[in-house]
């Protein structure tokens, strides 16, 4: 099974990634495991991603998984509702397109808010 290069290069990855959400919070613990997904617990405040990451996907998606999980860190919460959407599509910018794949709803609905005049 392939892992990712190295466990500081997923970390530096994901220190960029929260930046862009202007947090002055700290970023949240990551571990990759043998695990079938990945998920973000609101219990222990660790995200978990699954090994096969790497080996079955290509760069643009490992970003775009490694945002979404940090968005339900950001928010403190599951859940995959608008507010959720904005929040994962400020963190994986060009790579948010992926969660038309997952959530199409919920993807077409937060499209529908960032194109409103208001918003942007």
């Amino acid at each position: 099974m392939a892992t990712p290069r190295s466990a500081d290069r997923v970390q530096a990855l994901a220190r960029r990634i929260w930046r862009r959400a202007a947090s002055d919070r700290p970023l949240p613990s990551i571990r990759i495991r043998d695990v079938r997904r990945g998920r973000w617990s609101d219990k222990t405040g660790i995200i978990t991603l699954p090994s096969w990451l790497w080996a079955r996907h290509s760069p643009g998606f490992v970003e775009y998984y490694i945002a979404h999980e940090l968005a339900h860190a950001y928010l403190n919460r599951t859940g995959h509702d608008i507010e959720f959407q904005l929040i994962c599509a400020k963190l994986a910018e060009e790579t948010y397109w992926w969660e038309s794949t997952y959530k199409p709803r919920m993807y077409a609905a937060c499209l529908s808010v960032l194109s409103r005049p208001s918003v942007v």
